[in-house]
């Protein structure tokens, strides 16, 4: 499994060189490096053994209290709060939350 990841990763890399050395086809090279980045990933997230994550009978029966709130507080905010307002900060939030998620 190992090899086939380490040479995906070289793949990649000459691949992303490779405009700089010969003349590569823009759409075939876009097409490769999406190709071989699921690739990748799909190696990279395969666990030997999948996470064992249960929900407890207790937070079962707190989730629609606390959607409910989220929702009536979205409501609210919306009501009492400019529009842009609050689409600046749920932009900046997601953003923050974006980046890290991904770092």
């Amino acid at each position: 499994m190992k090899n086939k990841e380490l040479f995906s990763n070289l793949a990649l890399a000459g691949l992303t060189l490779a405009p700089l050395v010969v003349k590569v086809d823009p759409n075939v090279n876009v097409i490769l490096t999406a190709c071989l980045t699921v690739y990748a990933g799909c190696h990279r997230s395969v666990k030997p053994t999948p996470p064992a994550e249960t929900m407890s009978k207790a937070h079962a029966m707190r989730f629609p209290f606390v959607g409910s709130a989220m929702l009536l507080s979205l409501f609210l905010l919306f009501k009492f709060v400019s529009k842009d307002l609050v689409n600046a900060v749920l932009t900046c939030y997601f953003f923050v939350l974006g980046i890290v998620a991904l770092s």
